[in-house]
């Protein structure tokens, strides 16, 4: 979405700060065989400010009406440091890696997605440790994982700490649905790790919101997010555990 914006509005995405407002998932796309052969990117203008566009990505099903992905608004601005507010825990950055939660029916992905080495859950925040796979180097397929808003491996990992968080704390399922605001400044380092703080966290029924910052090993804000939410269900627990044991077999 943000490479299709930026060439809307002939910009180099990596010479400004990307925010993403008001993010929603419709229906994700899933890499297993069955996602579209094509999808349609639709941008539009908006009138209050010349570098923000409206974005939906969609494609087309069977009886030729339009299943709808992903769609937010992508703003460009000028690329400004930001104090982190946050110091990673010692205990975080030393801890023994633990990565069950990708194997005990927590979390569903793939070698390439598998990018938490452990976390520390509390009852309104949690701290992750995060460092990308090596393999993603071969599965990135165009995507530029030296761009901040490009490196979908790492940016899918707020929204596995949102799910291990639920898990941990409410015993459920959970998937991503929305986030009010997603600011990227800088990509993670591709064999360094870097640390997720989600905070504010915030549970109203079914709906879990949380604030989020990436840091790097330097303390450097990588990005910041405001209501990243997630959905969760009982229902869920179990097609996570189907999902897992069908990726390990």
């Amino acid at each position: 979405m943000v490479e299709a914006a930026a060439l809307a509005l002939e910009l180099q995405a990596d010479k400004f700060s990307v925010e993403l407002n008001d993010y929603r998932l419709f229906k994700g796309v899933i890499f297993d065989g069955t996602e579209p052969d094509a999808l349609l990117i639709d941008i539009k203008g908006n009138a209050s400010t010349e570098l923000s566009v409206s974005v939906k990505v969609s494609s087309l099903k069977a009886d030729g009406k339009l299943q709808f992905h992903y769609g937010c608004d992508v703003t460009f601005s000028e690329k400004v440091a930001v104090a982190s507010q946050s110091v990673v825990p010692v205990s975080i950055k030393t801890v023994t890696t633990d990565k069950s939660c990708y194997s005990n029916g927590t979390l569903f992905h793939s070698d390439s997605l598998q990018g938490i080495e452990t976390f520390n859950v509390e009852s309104d925040s949690a701290w992750f440790r995060c460092r990308l796979p090596e393999s993603i180097t071969d599965k990135a397929s165009g995507f530029n994982l030296t761009q901040a808003s490009s490196n979908v491996f790492a940016n899918d990992l707020v929204y596995q700490a949102m799910l291990v968080w639920v898990r941990e704390e409410l015993a459920l399922g959970s998937l991503p649905s929305t986030t009010k605001s997603w600011v990227f400044l800088d990509a993670p380092s591709l064999h360094e790790a870097f640390y997720i703080e989600l905070k504010n966290i915030k549970v109203q029924g079914n709906s879990i919101k949380a604030d989020a910052v990436m840091l790097d090993e330097n303390n450097a804000v990588l990005a910041t997010l405001i209501e990243c939410e997630v959905t969760a269900s009982e229902s869920l627990n179990e097609t996570f555990k189907h999902s897992n044991s069908v990726e390990q077999s």
